[in-house]
């Protein structure tokens, strides 16, 4: 069902950009290979554990990469005890225990590792959950949906309480303008807007919101209107200049983050990672994917990089030149 392929490659930069301080480099230690045509929708990372969520086989896949093995748990679709109504919308490592989010029932499917089980629990906040992401200790990142200006919250589950909350710098008017995702890194929340070609950046200890950095400055993208049947609305932009389509932290350095993007005139491609200087706004070096990526993550030695089109995942070691 998976196969393994070791390959000890180096992967460099396709073009010349002047040595900076800490710069990375890419050293493809393994391949993981998945069952053909069933994406994933989201990975998270705990420690040595890689974990990537399979809708479509109901499947969460549970990588060591250290011992590189792999483990399989199932959840299952339904509205009884323990069970997914729809996605999930995210997956949070939490001790001996995953959280998957509900979002449409409002609660998490909580899976013990003691236990062998899954069992839910309610979500209690002001805020409706969108979706989770990985946090460290008992806590998650929530996501909140239907708000004017709250980005995120730190959530505890156990004790249903929000800890911390994370705001963005204006009310929110549109939509899709800060439409998108986050990633935690050493220091600080990144949050990419996925339409506007921008990321705004928090202190992760205080919440206090320290700057926003434009990757690329795109013109403002339209919305288009929508209706089904009675119900009118409007969906993402089309052909956005640039589209940003997920980050995480670089762990060799405080202020950069792994860019996965693509732009419409083809400056960026989803073949390639960006490492990214949030607070020099800038570009620092691109790296070669075998071939196009949908999920990035990283821990403190390790990049995965994962694609839907090849159904792999790409386990590279960070080295600091």
């Amino acid at each position: 069902m998976l196969c393994i392929v070791s390959i000890g490659l180096f992967i460099t930069a396709s073009y010349a950009l002047a040595q900076q301080k800490n710069q990375v480099q890419l050293v493809h230690e393994y391949t993981y290979s998945f069952e053909k045509g069933y994406y994933n929708s989201f990975i998270e990372v705990k420690g040595d554990t890689v974990g990537l969520i399979c809708p479509n086989l109901q499947t969460i896949y549970l990588v060591n990469s250290k011992n590189k093995e792999i483990d399989t748990i199932k959840f299952k679709n339904g509205r009884g005890p323990g069970e997914i109504t729809r996605g999930p919308f995210g997956i949070d490592f939490s001790d001996n225990k995953i959280y998957l989010a509900d979002t449409d029932a409002q609660r998490f499917s909580m899976y013990s590792f003691n236990k062998k089980t899954f069992q839910t629990v309610i979500y209690k906040s002001g805020s409706p959950l969108y979706g989770i992401y990985n946090w460290d200790g008992p806590n998650m990142l929530a996501e909140p949906t239907g708000t004017q200006q709250l980005a995120y919250f730190i959530y505890n589950p156990a004790k249903k309480e929000v800890i911390t909350e994370f705001k963005f710098p204006a009310k929110i008017t549109d939509r899709y303008r800060y439409s998108g995702l986050p990633t935690v890194t050493r220091r600080y929340i990144v949050h990419a807007n996925r339409y506007y070609g921008d990321l705004v950046i928090w202190n992760k200890q205080t919440s206090e919101l320290i700057r926003s950095s434009i990757v690329k400055s795109v013109s403002k993208p339209e919305s288009q209107k929508a209706k089904l049947g009675k119900f009118s609305g409007s969906i993402p932009p089309r052909d956005p200049e640039l589209e940003i389509l997920v980050l995480t932290g670089n762990s060799r350095t405080n202020n950069r983050v792994f860019l996965l993007m693509e732009s419409k005139d083809g400056q960026y491609k989803t073949n390639y990672v960006y490492d990214y200087d949030f607070m020099e706004d800038k570009v620092v070096d691109k790296f070669k994917i075998p071939a196009e990526a949908t999920l990035l993550a990283s821990n403190k030695d390790h990049l995965f990089v994962y694609s839907e089109e090849k159904d792999e995942m790409y386990q590279y070691k960070l080295e600091v030149k």
